[in-house]
């Protein structure tokens, strides 16, 4: 069992395509989903595969005489066999901060009281932490929470893509919503803030004025409805023009959205008496975790970029 715990932090800096293989629908080639609520995700087994290769690459350019394959296979397994355990657990990316067309301001981040009751959970569990902190149930699809300095809202009106939302005020003027007398925004921000200084949380910090929090049935027709479709076609190799019946369409996860994984390390799977902890992988792990990596499908026209960062 995993003894040392962080999370993986993903903002998108490029629209990502991490496949769930052949659609039935008019999507050829759909992006992973949770069967239960339809979000996005990244499947533990493709962000693990991204995470490993990027660490392996960016071990060998710190090592010009070449990186400890060993090493590496204490943190990760044997890359071409099954002979060693890995040390480190990597789950689900999981979706926060969804970005949608605004009429104010370009974007806004949305989210909404599951997701966030989710992350407050997640963060919570691996340290043991009593989950006190709960948004109460937002059931006005008509409604919308952004904080008091938001760029997004005009006259107490949001508009994101065609849908126009009423933002509703408490007595004190304050969003009617909170998480520990904390709006949001500020509250998933705050946790953030022992990590400022990398490339990742910099970015989120920047545009902290743009989220907003809709109801769990909104951000989930959003999220199903305006991730990036695009249409593609299939160039013959002899020919070099497009083959008949060769266009299809793919689906992305659009650039700027910003999702959360777990990561725990256990102590090495060896009967050495100088295998090493829990602690002493994770270190390995943080030291050797470059700040952007690419994930998923079409890494040759630069999707699938993403920034990281470990919390």
């Amino acid at each position: 069992m995993a003894t040392q715990h962080t999370t993986i932090l993903i903002y998108c800096e490029s629209s990502l395509h991490a496949g769930a293989g052949q659609g039935v629908g008019t999507i050829d080639l759909p992006i992973q989903r949770e069967r239960h609520t339809g979000f996005p995700k990244i499947e533990a087994s493709a962000l693990r595969g991204a995470v490993r290769e990027a660490v392996w690459e960016y071990h060998l350019s710190k090592n010009r005489k070449g990186g400890d394959e060993k090493e590496l296979n204490v943190v990760f397994g044997n890359k071409n066999d099954g002979d060693k355990r890995s040390a480190l657990d990597i789950g689900d990316a999981r979706l926060i901060f969804f970005p949608v067309r605004s009429w104010k301001g370009v974007f806004a981040w949305i989210t909404c009281p599951y997701v966030l009751n989710r992350f407050i959970k997640d963060m919570a569990l691996p340290d043991k932490v009593e989950v006190s902190l709960q948004l109460p149930v937002h059931e006005n699809n008509n409604e919308i929470f952004v904080s008091e300095d938001s760029i997004i809202k005009s006259s107490n009106k949001v508009m994101l893509e065609e849908y126009v939302f009423n933002v509703p005020k408490s007595q004190n003027g304050n969003t009617a919503i909170l998480i520990n007398h904390e709006d949001p925004g500020t509250y998933f921000f705050n946790r953030l803030s022992n990590n400022r200084g990398s490339a990742a949380t910099e970015l989120i910090f920047s545009l902290t004025d743009r989220w907003a929090l809709v109801t769990d049935e909104v951000f989930r027709d959003f999220v199903e409805m305006y991730t990036e479709k695009i249409t593609r076609n299939k160039i013959n190799s002899n020919t070099g023009t497009a083959d008949d019946g060769g266009l299809f369409n793919e689906e992305f996860l659009p650039t700027e959205s910003i999702l959360y994984a777990y990561v725990g390390a256990t102590d090495e799977f060896s009967i050495d008496n100088h295998r090493k902890s829990a602690k002493e992988i994770m270190e390995l792990f943080r030291q050797n975790l470059p700040d952007m990596i690419q994930v998923g499908g079409d890494a040759n026209i630069g999707k699938g970029l993403v920034r990281v960062n470990l919390l």
